[in-house]
């Protein structure tokens, strides 16, 4: 949370303080790590990767605002430049056990390779940066603060694992308890050891909307891997079949009235192919009259990962699919949904509370730049800030301070607002915009 709120100019006088609590806060959770480790060590959210990105990038923020020549009580820029190297060399060799199906078992996002493999991304974007950065020293000198190049190299690791999802969803999908026609290209089962048959998530923290989330930020990757694109353009238009309304019943083609309004839910599990799990819906309506269950509205499952699957899946394919528009009518049609039924009674936090929602209106605003979607993460912020109803009714996390359950995540969702909000209320051009667009997204979700 102070990292992510360090990065935004109306704090920018308070960048350095909180950088520096931000690198306190990481040491212990490293410590904390080494001493109690867990077997989810590839892990996002709970394990020592997780730490050690987050580490990494605190020093190669505060690496440039100390003077080469620190005083003594200061952290020294070299060493703040070994530390940096050191986790990023130590993330990558974790990648031998986001191979391993036995150490990871686990595909998903918070907790298994799919999480892993997107944090490479911002690996990646510092290797490169600081290396193509000038150097301090004179011409012709190397960067006094470049990383150097990663060993194995970070191309290699993210095509291994990239190839490893790929296969463990192919495998699932072929396998004889979900093998039928129209299924889906790819599946995966979290958490692992349910019993012989567990059906699949869908959402975006432990299912299969984050997984591909996950891999369209790596489209050069999936050209070079047989079937790549084939596979998750196929799952991209499953989903889609398993659009619901607001009561959870799936959507026939060309359906209307108040039903049409309502589009943009998702079930949370895939049960089996749409035209099937339709009947299914069908024969359980007459059996149970008026018992059905709604569709859950939470970035973790449900209608705001779709906001972000979709906006992905339209910017990735935007020129080359001649049906792409489908997939921010999609994305838009789930912000509805979102903005209808998003305001939780589950807390403020990111994974199943209203910031969650929030950030799924203003990725909204960042890909379409319609004002709607800016007003309605304002007045979804607004709302955990006043509304009496929500204070006293609402569900207190099990760690109340924290990013994806408690009022960290709410944290960042208002210093992400008040920073958009800032620029609007300035003069500055599209440039500026763009600046800004880039410093702000769901934390550790949007790259």
């Amino acid at each position: 949370m102070c990292y992510h709120v360090a990065s935004k100019q109306f704090l920018r006088n308070d960048s350095l303080a909180l950088l520096r609590q931000s690198l306190a806060i990481s040491k212990h959770a490293l410590q904390s790590q080494h001493h109690h480790p867990n077997k989810h060590q590839c892990s996002l959210l709970l394990g020592n990767a997780g730490s050690l990105l987050v580490n990494a990038i605190i020093c190669n923020q505060l690496i440039p605002l100390y003077p080469p020549q620190a005083q003594p009580f200061q952290h020294q820029p070299s060493q703040l430049i070994d530390e940096r190297n050191r986790c990023i060399s130590d993330y990558l060799n974790l990648h031998t056990l986001a191979l391993d199906t036995h150490q990871c078992q686990e595909d998903e996002f918070l907790y298994g390779r799919a999480g892993y493999l997107f944090e490479c991304l911002l690996i990646k974007e510092m290797v490169s940066s600081s290396s193509g950065g000038e150097g301090e020293g004179g011409e012709g000198e190397p960067s006094s603060v470049s990383v150097p190049p990663p060993t194995p190299d970070i191309e290699t690791i993210i095509h291994n694992i990239l190839t490893q999802l790929l296969t463990i969803g192919r495998q699932i999908s072929s396998s004889s308890l979900f093998h039928q026609p129209n299924m889906c290209p790819l599946l995966y089962i979290w958490p692992p050891g349910r019993g012989e048959y567990s059906p699949p998530y869908l959402g975006a923290a432990h299912g299969l909307m984050g997984i591909l989330y996950t891999m369209l930020h790596f489209p050069h990757h999936l050209t070079t891997i047989p079937g790549g694109w084939i596979d998750v353009v196929g799952c991209l238009d499953f989903i889609l079949r398993l659009e619901c309304d607001g009561t959870g019943r799936l959507l026939t083609a060309g359906g209307e009235g108040e039903r049409e309004r309502e589009r943009g839910h998702y079930p949370s599990r895939v049960m089996v192919p749409p035209e099937q799990q339709q009947q299914q819906q069908q024969q359980q309506q007459q059996q149970h009259e008026g018992e059905e269950k709604p569709p859950l509205v939470q970035w973790c499952h449900g209608a705001p990962g779709a906001v972000f699957l979709y906006t992905k899946a339209h910017e990735c394919l935007k020129g080359k699919d001649a049906s792409v528009s489908k997939y921010l009518e999609a994305a838009e049609r789930s912000g509805e949904a979102v903005w209808k039924k998003g305001l939780l009674t589950k807390g403020p936090g990111l994974c199943h509370g209203i910031s969650g929602s929030g950030y799924a209106m203003l990725r909204l605003y960042k890909y379409t730049k319609k004002d709607k979607w800016l007003h309605r993460a304002i007045e979804m912020a607004k709302f955990m800030a006043i509304d009496e109803e929500f204070k006293n009714k609402s569900r207190v996390p099990d760690r109340p301070l924290s990013l994806f359950e408690g009022w960290g995540g709410a944290v960042c969702l208002y210093a992400d607002l008040l920073e958009v909000m800032t620029m609007k209320a300035g003069e500055g051009g599209e440039g500026e915009r763009d600046d800004v667009m880039e410093r702000v997204g769901f934390p550790m979700f949007e790259v």
